[in-house]
C-alpha cells in the first residue's frame, strides 16, 4: 500500500471539497473514514477552511504527514455534488474489497476539476433574474424590477471584476452596495423607479453570503469552532459591508432621497409572490452552480418554506418571529431530507430555501432610520431584523441537531 500516495489523493479530494463550498465537519467525517477504509493503523486530521493537514500511522510503522492550503471558496454546487458522490464511491468500493488505486481516485478528481460552469453571461443572466423576481417578491413594481434587473447584471460584471484582486467581504461589499444603491437612486430621482426599499431588499441578496452563514453554523454544531467562527465572520463583515456601503449612498443624496424612500408600496398577492419566490430560488440556484434536478428542487424547498410561513403568519395573526422560526424548520427539514435522497450536501437548498425569510426590507429600514435619526423606526425594524436573524438561525439548529442525532444512533446501531 502507498501511503504516500493514498494520503496525496485523499487530501486533495478534502481540498476540492472544501473548495466547492462543503462544510469542515462534513469533509473531516468523510477523509477520517476514507482513512479508516484503506486499513491504516490510526490516523489525525486537522481540518480547517484554508489548510488541511492529516498524519497516517501504517502498520508496518511509518508515519507519513502532508498539508494542504485551499485557495477560498468556489461555491460550485455541481462540483460539490460531483466531488461528494465521489467519495462515497471510494468508500463503497473498497468495504466491497474493489480498492480504487490513487490514479484512478486522480483521474476522477480531474474530470471534475474540467467539468464546465455555467458561462459568466449566464451567471449574470441569472444573478438578474433572482434578484428581479424577489424584488417583486418584496412588493416591487413593474419598473423596479427593470432597474433592479440592468443593476444586477452591473454589480455581478464589476464583482467578477473586483473579487480576483479584493477578497475582504468588507471591502467588496461596501463598494458594491454603494454604487448598486448610488444606481437605485438615480433611478428613482429620475422617476422610472418607485419602492427604492424593494428594490435595495431584492438586490441584497446577491450580496449576502448566505452560504458562508450556514456552513458556519453547521460547523459549530459539530465543534469545528474555528472553521465555524471563521465564516461567521466573514459573513458578519459582508453584512457591515452592505450597510456602510447603503448608508453612504443615502448620506450623499442627503434630503434630496429621503422622501422616495417610503416609495408607494404595493401589495402582491400572494399567487405572485409564491411564483417570484420559486423563479427567484432557481436564479440564485444557477448563480451557486446548480444544475439539473437540483434547480427544481431549489424552488420547491423556496416554495414550501414560503407557504409555511404565510400559514403560521395568518395562524398566528402575524407573529412574524414565530412564523420564520417554524418556516426555518421547514428549509431546513427540506434541505437534509432531499440532500440525503440525492447524495449531495444540503448547503445549498439551506441558502436558497431561506431567501422568502430574510428581512432586507427591513435591513433596509433600519438603516434608513439611523441616517434620518428615527429612534422610534429604528427601534421597530432594528428589532425585527434581530429576531429573523435568531428565528432562523434557531430554526437550522434545532433541525441540525434532529439530524445529528439521528447520525448518531444509526452509526451505533450498525455497529
Amino acid at each position: 500500500m502507498d501511503a504516500d500516495r493514498i494520503l496525496t489523493v485523499t487530501l486533495d479530494l478534502g481540498r476540492d471539497l472544501i473548495h466547492a463550498g462543503a462544510e469542515v465537519w462534513l469533509v473531516e467525517e468523510r477523509l477520517g473514514e476514507i482513512f479508516d477504509a484503506y486499513g491504516f493503523k490510526s490516523r489525525d486530521l486537522q481540518i480547517m477552511s484554508d489548510c488541511l493537514q492529516a498524519t497516517v500511522h501504517t502498520n508496518e510503522g511509518t508515519v507519513h504527514t502532508q498539508i494542504r492550503e485551499v485557495p477560498g471558496k468556489e461555491h460550485n454546487m455541481d462540483k460539490l455534488r460531483s466531488l461528494s458522490r465521489l467519495s462515497s464511491h471510494i468508500l463503497e468500493d473498497i468495504r466491497k474489497g474493489d480498492i480504487p488505486t490513487p490514479e484512478l481516485i486522480e483521474e476522477k478528481l480531474e474530470s471534475i476539476r474540467d467539468r464546465q460552469s455555467y458561462r459568466k453571461i449566464v451567471l449574470f443572466l441569472a444573478a438578474a433574474f433572482g434578484a428581479a423576481n424577489f424584488t417583486m417578491f418584496f412588493n416591487g413594481y413593474r419598473q423596479d424590477v427593470a432597474i433592479v434587473g440592468f443593476v444586477s447584471i452591473l454589480i455581478m460584471f464589476i464583482k467578477d471584476r473586483f473579487v480576483k484582486t479584493e477578497d475582504n467581504p468588507l471591502i467588496l461589499n461596501t463598494l458594491l452596495a454603494y454604487i448598486m444603491e448610488v444606481l437605485l437612486i438615480l433611478g428613482m430621482l429620475s422617476g422610472f423607479g418607485r419602492d427604492l426599499t424593494s428594490m435595495t431588499a431584492g438586490l441584497i441578496l446577491l450580496l449576502i453570503s448566505g452560504l458562508g452563514l450556514t456552513t458556519g453554523m453547521r460547523d459549530l454544531l459539530h465543534k469545528n469552532v474555528l472553521s465555524g467562527i471563521t465564516d461567521f465572520m466573514q459573513s458578519l463583515l459582508g453584512a457591515m459591508g452592505i450597510a456602510i456601503g447603503i448608508s453612504l449612498a443615502l448620506l450623499t443624496f442627503g434630503e434630496d432621497i429621503l422622501p422616495h424612500v417610503q416609495g408607494q408600496v404595493v401589495v402582491q398577492s400572494p399567487i405572485v409572490q409564491i411564483i417570484a419566490s420559486i423563479l427567484g430560488g432557481v436564479g440564485f440556484a444557477v448563480v451557486f452552480n446548480c444544475k439539473g434536478r437540483t434547480l427544481v428542487l431549489s424552488g420547491l424547498g423556496v416554495a414550501a418554506t414560503y407557504l409555511t410561513y404565510r400559514f403560521i403568519d395568518n395562524l398566528t395573526s402575524g407573529n412574524y418571529f414565530l412564523a420564520t422560526l417554524v418556516a426555518a424548520c421547514v428549509a431546513a427539514f427540506f434541505a437534509n431530507v432531499v440532500a440525503y435522497v440525492i447524495g449531495s450536501p444540503p448547503s445549498i437548498f439551506l441558502t436558497t430555501c431561506v431567501c422568502p425569510l430574510l428581512p432586507g426590507g427591513s435591513f433596509y429600514q433600519t438603516l434608513y432610520a439611523i441616517i434620518v435619526n428615527d429612534k422610534a423606526s429604528y427601534s421597530e425594524h432594528g428589532r425585527m431584523v434581530l429576531l429573523i436573524c435568531i428565528a432562523i438561525a434557531l430554526g437550522y439548529i434545532i433541525i441540525e441537531v434532529l439530524f445529528k442525532y439521528t447520525r448518531v444512533i444509526k452509526q451505533s446501531i450498525t455497529k
